[in-house]
């Protein structure tokens, strides 16, 4: 079992974008330090995953090594109801959820625990 600690997780349905979470973790992780307290809400979490996930499926994961002709924006999308949580909420879907992880999930230690693409 994983013990409660400052993070998020972020619920992604598609496991071919695994690169595309870790940079996005790396982003929220790394950068930390500079958020105000309460920044980071559920809806801010999808604001800026939404904004800045085409920009790192391109830089992190795709490379212009392919086109499909999909719109990778929409493909990318997530919502605060169904893909973001917090804290024990993460904790508690990460233990009540074992097994059924296929690279669909991304927890992003904020306490400086390490990010974990699950």
């Amino acid at each position: 079992m994983i013990a409660a600690k400052k993070c998020i997780l972020i619920r992604f349905g598609d496991n071919d974008f695994g690169d595309t979470l870790r940079a996005f973790a790396d982003v929220i992780s790394t950068h930390r330090s500079v958020y105000a307290e309460g920044f980071l809400t559920k809806d801010k979490i999808v604001e800026l995953w939404n904004m800045l996930a085409p920009g790192l499926y391109a830089v992190a994961q795709n490379g212009g090594r392919y086109n499909s002709g999909i719109d990778v924006a929409s493909c990318l999308r997530i919502s605060a109801d169904t893909g973001v949580y917090f804290d024990d909420e993460a904790v508690d879907h990460i233990n009540n959820n074992q097994g059924q992880w296929n690279y669909a999930w991304i927890y992003i230690g904020l306490d400086g625990s390490p990010n974990a693409l699950i």
